[in-house]
């Protein structure tokens, strides 16, 4: 399971690698699960591009590429293990509005839809 300050630190590259149609932390933690019901097993060959939207990631190193790769596989693999039997222990990664505290469950869903499209 990642730490909350990989969490954070996954949270800020989505954030600062790619355009505005790249994905969110709550969405790309939607697509994960999308991408473990999936019937068909999908490769991170074909999902991983679709992280960065229409755009392609901007790292300055190549160490920085792969720390943020390593980061998307383990929470893929973290998904897929907490959707497993014996016991489901999945809880989905919603954003939340600063001001009111509201749970912003939208971009999770979008997330979890664009995996469903890769295999209507």
């Amino acid at each position: 399971m990642l730490s909350d300050e990989e969490l954070d630190t996954l949270d800020d590259r989505l954030l600062g690698q790619t355009d505005d149609d790249g994905m969110l932390l709550s969405e790309f933690d939607g697509f994960c699960a999308g991408l473990i019901v999936c019937p068909q097993m999908i490769l991170p060959a074909e999902w991983l591009p679709r992280v960065w939207g229409d755009g392609e990631a901007r790292f300055e190193t190549v160490d920085q590429a792969e720390g943020v790769t390593t980061l998307l596989i383990r929470h893929y693999n973290n998904v897929a293990q907490s959707l497993s039997a014996p016991g489901v222990e999945y809880a989905p990664i919603y954003d939340e509005d600063r001001r009111t505290g509201e749970v912003l469950w939208e971009s999770w869903c979008h997330g979890f839809e664009q995996a469903m499209r890769l295999r209507p």
